[in-house]
């Protein structure tokens, strides 16, 4: 029993001295050290959006992010969320238009769909646009620098090229959300071993430079 009450306050020394000891480690200068670094910023302002003899002057909002797929020539900013907030001074011809949606609906109600559906612009012709007057923003290239790429002014091959280009310089910290995305996107998650091509896979850093390679001649 007495051996035991020794080797328990052994430890318990033992102990002591580590904490101790820890505390004295603790001491010293505060040091911080950056491990990933990113930026949003936010742009907005007003642009004209014309087809034929109409055009409509809209105001917009747009919040902006670097994207992870950045490297050492350029930097990816990517729409984190946008607004069409307001529009204004819709004109058709010499003719002002107060309200455009209520044009619409009279020109439809009268058999005129067609000439309707040609006045206005619905969300993704206003985004195309919008994402136009971002990339000539005078801010854009300020903040992000000249090599900047807009994410959603580019083709879905040109998107998914670009992150088959990240997943292979960076296949052991990527993730396997890209991983996974490319693999869809090409058609290289499939199991080679299953003949009904049922199970779905990550694919591996050498089918991933495979595919590179075969896009890149």
């Amino acid at each position: 029993m007495l051996y035991i009450c020794t080797i328990i306050n052994q430890l318990n020394n033992f102990i002591m001295e580590n904490i101790l000891g820890g505390l004295k480690v603790l001491e010293g200068k505060t040091e911080t050290k950056s491990i990933t670094e990113g930026v949003s910023t936010e742009l907005s302002g007003k642009f004209t959006m014309k087809r034929g003899n109409f055009s409509i002057d809209l105001d917009y909002y747009a919040r902006l992010y670097e994207k992870s797929l950045n490297d050492k020539t350029q930097i990816v900013i990517a729409i984190d969320d946008w607004e069409i907030q307001d529009s204004t001074n819709a004109m058709l011809g010499d003719l002002p238009i107060d309200n455009v949606g209520s044009l619409q609906t009279q020109l439809r109600n009268s058999g005129l769909s067609t000439l309707a559906n040609k006045i206005g612009f619905n969300s993704d012709e206003e985004k195309q646009a919008l994402c136009e007057v971002i990339k000539n923003h005078k801010y854009f290239k300020l903040i992000f620098g000249k090599n900047a790429i807009l994410w959603e002014s580019l083709s879905k091959d040109e998107q998914k090229l670009m992150e088959l280009k990240y997943v292979c310089e960076n296949y052991e910290t990527c993730g396997d959300y890209y991983k996974k995305e490319i693999g869809a996107f090409y058609g290289i998650n499939k199991d080679p071993n299953d003949e009904n091509n049922y199970d779905i896979v990550i694919p591996t850093l050498e089918i991933c430079q495979q595919k590179l390679a075969e896009l890149s001649k």
